[in-house]
């Protein structure tokens, strides 16, 4: 997650199944869609992304581009202690990172291959966002579609968050891993029609999210971000101990197909 206070160059032209089966419905297939870009990185960030320069109130991170890193097609993304240089928020005492697209999307398929590094404390995702704000830059609404590792990497978390009557609503579900996230590189995505949200791991069905009220909250273009921070809530990720400083979560690959009409 996420900017709640004001809240990745290869193209290919293919058409691929966009899912696995439908839990829900076993041997239906859920939408096709089609590649329209996938970053590896090899080029570094590209236009495609920007570099947040933000905090939120329940990071204890300032976002800023010194722990964004580039090196043999892999993008980093870290956390790290603050030094003399205090930035824009001195009030937070650690540096993290977060990466968004300049351009939001809907519907389709997102993808990313990574290896998160969530230790107790920290949160690694992968997320789509949208925040909606008045003149006076106060926020109206906010949805978010995320994946999550957050303390653990045994363990992730699908959520769904949106604002209704000017409160924070969200559906979250956990599934327990069969490995441990942090050992290697695995694909993690999540395909998005107007009837479902699904979440996969390796092109594998994890989750799935179906109600119809839910899915029209979120019927908005939303931005792709990769982001790496510490929370303050230890009752969630754990309890942080900044003795294990720095720390670095990886991202191959992020891709966007789009839903093909069929």
């Amino acid at each position: 997650m996420k900017k709640i206070f004001f809240l990745f160059i290869s193209i290919y032209l293919v058409v691929t199944s966009c899912s696995t089966n439908n839990p829900s419905q076993p041997g239906t297939t859920l939408s096709t869609c089609q590649l329209v870009w996938q970053d590896d990185f090899k080029s570094g960030l590209g236009n495609r992304w920007s570099i947040a320069d933000w905090t939120f109130d329940n990071n204890l991170c300032e976002f800023g581009s010194n722990m964004v890193n580039v090196t043999d097609g892999v993008l980093y993304l870290g956390v790290a202690r603050k030094s003399n240089n205090r930035g824009k928020f001195p009030q937070k005492p650690y540096w993290g990172a977060e990466v968004y697209t300049t351009s939001s999307y809907q519907y389709g398929r997102f993808e990313t291959v990574m290896q998160p590094n969530s230790r107790h404390g920290m949160v690694a995702s992968f997320f789509l966002m949208a925040g909606v704000y008045d003149v006076d830059n106060t926020l109206i609404d906010w949805y978010e579609i995320d994946i999550e590792f957050a303390g653990k990497t045994n363990e992730i978390s699908f959520a769904l968050h949106w604002m209704a009557d000017k409160k924070l609503r969200s559906s979250v579900k956990q599934v327990k891993l069969d490995f441990d996230a942090a050992k290697e590189f695995h694909k993690y995505g999540i395909e998005w029609t107007p009837t479902a949200i699904q979440f996969l791991i390796d092109d594998e069905s994890a989750a799935i999210f179906d109600d119809p009220d839910i899915l029209k909250e979120l019927q908005h273009p939303m931005s792709i971000h990769a982001n790496y921070w510490v929370s303050n809530n230890p009752d969630w990720v754990g309890e942080f101990h900044d003795s294990i400083l720095p720390q670095q979560t990886a991202y191959k690959s992020i891709a966007y197909y789009k839903l093909v009409e069929t």
